[in-house]
């Protein structure tokens, strides 16, 4: 879910510095399952990963942004075919592969025209430069 829509969930405003305790809330709120896994997307800010027995922040890329339309739908397409692809084992690779895509989204006017390929995606991932994963809190 974006920030928008985590807010909603919430009931108030979800940033990087508050969405672990916005996660647990919203756990409790909706009585969520513990094999329901959570996943906050904060565009250049980047994405939190919240599931019962693990939690992480993974940074946006620094890209130039042209038009940020259709980011998170591509989020989402690359992140479930990552995780058709590998057999749903391993969500930071999953996540990151779909922040890699939707990095390369924005770099490009449109929506549907902006979705990269997967070796477009690929190759950016073995070109960036590490970048940390925070286990817990976000920044």
């Amino acid at each position: 879910m974006n920030e928008v829509e985590a807010g909603f969930y919430h009931g108030h405003d979800v940033t990087t510095k508050n969405v672990t305790q916005a996660a647990s809330a919203i756990r409790q709120k909706y009585a969520l399952k513990k094999d329901v896994k959570l996943i906050f997307t904060f565009g250049a800010n980047g994405i939190y990963f919240d599931a019962h027995d693990e939690s992480f922040f993974i940074p946006a890329h620094t890209v130039n942004v042209v038009d940020t339309t259709g980011a998170g739908d591509c989020f989402c397409g690359a992140f479930v075919s990552y995780l058709a692809m590998h057999n749903a084992h391993d969500m930071k690779a999953a996540i990151e592969f779909g922040n890699a895509a939707a990095a390369l989204s924005v770099g490009c006017k449109g929506a549907a025209s902006s979705m990269p390929h997967h070796h477009e995606t690929a190759a950016l991932l073995m070109e960036a430069q590490p970048r940390p994963i925070i286990n817990g809190a976000g920044s």
